[in-house]
């Protein structure tokens, strides 16, 4: 150091009004913020440790210093603050300055400073005395949550967060949005006056939750300014406050008022067209039974007027009578049938049952009529298979009927054979019918065992029937347990593959 700059450093006390300089000693070491000193020279006649260490040089290195000399990338945004201070005597608080200092060499830094003047006994303005604050991470946390809250007002939904007590903190643009209420509204407001919020729990327990796990989340009801109602979904977490304060509750809410309103119409169709396929399935019930009086009295007018077995069976009359209300009892049969499987209201009665008798009683019926067509009708019964099981009698020889008399009906040419055994394991059994007949198309595969469908309209037209035979046997098959698949193409005939659970007899 100079002699020149020796002497300039040894005089700050020509700046200090007298008697203060012991008490500014004590300041500059005490305090833990930057100060300075500087003259109209604009070089540093004081500085404290707190403002060497921001700019990366000793307190010593300052003095007798100009400003260029110890913040060249500073001075030129600085030094014209300390001549304003210096030229009209008036202080300015609160000046932020970004940039670079020697402590840190290419970053950029960000101080706040106070620049009051210094005067003379003679009311002269002779120095500047600076106080400087570093924010630079104070800065870049406002900045960081600045652009935070900007990205959540970017959101639709509905943000705030609360206080202990409920009053709102902060209130998104999302909120503003959905409920209309500004911000400098809501801000300081308890929310759960302002929103008139419904819980669908208590709100003891939704703050128990919250102490407990710190987050809790389901449906609120919540009123607008508008005087509307919005429902939200709604999840609340327990948020940092700042040290020694009790948490804050984050609340994001979606409006999902449209969607409920959707749901409740979809359940209100859905309760429509219960009820309409209830009204159905009674009606076909109602039916079923009174279709079944006139078919008794025709069958027993049959038996008065041939009383003789042989009789009624030589005259055509009467087998055309007798095989039309027998078709006719069927189709009440299936009808009564499909409307109980709607209701489920058919019951499952098992017990022991003599297999082979059983496949024999059933069918009997279809082997005649597969004969009477010129088809063949083979009933195979692999040995592994037990003479008695354990299952319904009438509902297994009902699903065997079905799929054996829909092969039978649209099988022309060739023939049906129903094979028997043991599936995957000796608790199941395994029934396949194939037949040689016209075949399903494969995209109408699913369709077949739909109620009132069959594989084309050209088949109802020649075939007759409901179309109940298939669906009651795929119901039937799936309420004792079991399963139904089909393998089948047009011309090439029809394989359906029946698994039943099964018990053996003890």
């Amino acid at each position: 150091m100079s002699a020149a700059e020796t002497a300039v450093a040894a005089s700050p006390r020509d700046l200090v009004p007298d008697g203060h300089e012991s008490e500014i000693e004590s300041l500059y070491g005490r305090v833990p913020v930057g100060l300075a000193l500087i003259d109209r020279e604009l070089r540093y006649r004081r500085c404290n440790e707190r403002l060497a260490e921001m700019h990366g040089l000793p307190a010593a290195a300052h003095l007798g210093r100009t400003l260029g000399e110890v913040l060249p990338h500073l001075a030129a945004e600085i030094g014209p603050l300390l001549r304003r201070v210096l030229d009209s005597g008036e202080a300015l608080v609160d000046v932020v300055v970004r940039g670079e200092t020697a402590a840190r060499p290419g970053e950029v830094r960000v101080w706040s400073g106070d620049y009051c003047p210094v005067r003379g006994g003679d009311g002269v303005v002779t120095g500047v005395q600076v106080v400087v604050r570093e924010i630079t991470e104070a800065r870049r946390a406002a900045e960081e949550l600045a652009r935070r809250a900007a990205l959540l007002d970017l959101a639709t939904d509905a943000i705030m967060v609360r206080d202990a007590d409920g009053t709102i903190r902060y209130w998104s643009r999302g909120s503003e949005v959905l409920y209309g209420y500004p911000a400098a509204v809501a801000v300081g407001r308890r929310a759960q006056e302002l929103l008139a919020t419904r819980w669908p729990v208590a709100r003891e327990d939704v703050h128990r939750i919250l102490a407990t796990t710190g987050e809790w989340s389901g449906e609120l009801v919540q009123r607008t300014a508008a005087g509307g109602e919005l429902v939200m979904l709604t999840r609340l977490r327990y948020a940092a406050a700042a040290p020694g304060a009790p948490p804050e509750v984050l609340e994001s809410g979606t409006d999902i008022t449209k969607r409920k309103a959707d749901e409740r119409r979809l359940q209100d169709a859905f309760d429509a067209a219960e009820r309409a396929s209830a009204a159905k399935t009674d009606f076909l019930a109602m039916m079923s039974h009174e279709l079944r009086t006139p078919l008794q009295a025709i069958t027993t007018a049959i038996e008065l007027l041939a009383p003789d077995p042989e009789r009624r069976g030589t005259r055509p009359e009467y087998r055309h009578i007798a095989f039309a209300s027998q078709s006719m009892a069927r189709l009440v049969d299936d009808l009564l049938d499909m409307a109980r499987l709607d209701r489920a209201r058919l019951p499952l009665e098992r017990r022991t049952v003599n297999l082979r008798q059983l496949l024999e009683r059933v069918l009997d019926p279809f082997a005649a009529r597969a004969a009477a067509k010129g088809l063949a009708f083979e009933v195979g019964v692999d040995p592994a298979v037990p003479e008695a099981l354990w299952t319904d009698p009438v509902r297994f020889g009902q699903v065997l009927a079905n799929v054996a008399g829909n092969a039978v009906k649209f099988t022309a040419e060739g023939g049906v054979r129903v094979a028997v055994g043991l599936g995957d394991s000796a608790a199941e059994l395994r029934v396949a019918v194939a037949d040689t007949g016209i075949g399903i198309p494969p995209e109408r595969h699913a369709a077949i065992f739909e109620p009132f469908t069959q594989a084309s309209p050209e088949q109802r037209e020649r075939y007759g029937g409901l179309g109940l035979g298939l669906a009651i046997a795929a119901e039937l098959t799936r309420s004792m347990g079991g399963r139904i698949a089909l393998d089948s193409r047009i011309g090439a005939g029809s394989r359906f593959d029946l698994r039943f659970p099964v018990e053996h007899a003890p």
